[in-house]
């Protein structure tokens, strides 16, 4: 993973940064957990629109699959 420093960043960037920052001293933790939560929360954020897309698919075309099915379908019973 490349590194950037602030001085490579745009304003906007920067004041994130400065934010993460205060946060994670007022918070008592390290920016780098900060990061990693905001990280994760982002991750969840993406999965659970992607779960919601699949679903409006499913709503279109409500077909099932029983497990039995994809088991012999992958030759697996």
């Amino acid at each position: 993973m490349r590194t950037i420093t602030v001085s490579e960043m745009a304003v906007d960037e920067r004041e994130l940064i400065e934010a993460i920052r205060n946060y994670a001293k007022i918070t008592g933790t390290s920016s780098k957990k900060v990061i990693k939560a905001m990280t994760e929360d982002l991750e969840d954020l993406i999965d659970a629109r992607i779960a919601d897309e699949a679903h409006k698919e499913h709503l279109k075309n409500p077909r099932t699959v029983s497990h039995d099915e994809v088991m012999r379908e992958f030759g697996l019973r």
